[in-house]
């Protein structure tokens, strides 16, 4: 079993190997969010821990930088989802073109080997028009 999953992984790594810059965008925004989620928990912690009841200028100074932080956050995550997908649709469709080009090059003899269950799944269907 194990055999099969090494063989899979190495097969779809091979694909990968052409967008080695958007892996490596892919894995600094999420070391980007990842870490910056962390920080600001701290940074509100410390934030809470420090400021006084009526200091209503140093809490909305705060409460600034986490909404621009956040903001910030979002359009890494937003960025980081689009190359993803990109990606992820690229990779798919050169996938669909090996398959294709590889169907392509098989002998006609090939296919009709399956004969017998071509015309099983299709005398229903063609039963009716005939």
């Amino acid at each position: 079993m194990m055999k099969w999953i090494n063989k899979i992984v190495k097969f779809l790594i091979t694909y990968l190997k052409y967008y080695k810059l958007s892996l490596l965008v892919l894995v600094l925004t999420s070391l980007f969010s990842g870490f910056g989620t962390v920080a600001a928990t701290l940074f509100l912690q410390f934030a809470i821990n420090s400021v006084n009841a009526n200091d209503f200028a140093t809490t909305s100074i705060i409460c600034g930088i986490l909404i621009a932080y956040y903001a910030c956050n979002w359009l890494v995550q937003f960025f980081q989802y689009s190359v993803n997908a990109k990606m992820s649709q690229k990779i798919s469709k050169k996938i669909r073109n090996d398959i294709f080009t590889k169907l392509n090059n098989l002998s006609i003899k090939y296919f009709f080997n399956f004969c017998s269950y071509i015309e099983i799944v299709s005398i229903p269907i063609f039963s009716k028009y005939s």
